[in-house]
């Protein structure tokens, strides 16, 4: 059976455990690439292994159990998708509880981009930063961020918006890239 059977299979109510355990088999290395890529990039921060696979499980069962074929996505990318945001979202509430501030996903390789030692000092240079960034964008691309940055998600932009789902996506996309080329042209300066 191909994922697209599966999932279909998954959503009539047939043998729902056996199903689930055949595609967490079909997509474990998916699920382990994720979790090892986020707790190898907040070692700093004490997030336990197993508590992020926990969480690349149940999302893994959301991914399942939200899926329609109507999103033109495969399954192993929209799972993908879901499965990282949950992992994320775990490695920030345990970074919370510790007192740290996780290392985003999107940008795990610019990690050290400011060398600062005064963390506050390092918020007052990262906001300006972003600041001057978001004086170079349109007045679009800097509501669809501010938004972004208040944590509201994709759908939720969208809807507030009025803007496409998938130019909610993509916008964002451009502009982290964006945003990415400017702090390394920064930090030339």
């Amino acid at each position: 059976m191909n994922d697209q059977e599966l999932v279909e299979a998954y959503h009539s109510n047939t043998n729902k455990d056996e199903i689930f355990m055949t595609v967490l088999n079909r997509h474990q290395g998916l699920l382990m690439s994720i979790v090892n890529k986020v707790r190898q990039n907040n070692t700093d921060y004490l997030i336990d292994r197993d508590d992020l696979y926990q969480e690349a499980l149940i999302g893994l069962d959301m991914a399942l159990n939200t899926y329609r074929q109507i999103n033109k996505a495969r399954f192993s990318t929209y799972a993908y998708h879901v499965i990282k945001n949950r992992v994320m979202a775990k490695a920030k509430e345990m970074s919370r509880i510790y007192g740290y501030e996780p290392v985003s996903y999107d940008r795990m390789e610019d990690k050290d981009r400011f060398l600062t030692e005064d963390k506050n000092e390092r918020e007052r240079i990262d906001k300006e930063v972003l600041n001057r960034y978001m004086k170079k964008l349109s007045l679009e691309d800097r509501t669809i961020l501010k938004l972004y940055l208040l944590e509201y998600s994709y759908k939720e932009i969208s809807v507030m918006t009025k803007t496409d789902l998938k130019r909610i996506d993509n916008r964002l996309f451009r502009i982290k890239k964006g945003l990415q080329s400017f702090i390394r042209d920064e930090i030339r300066l």
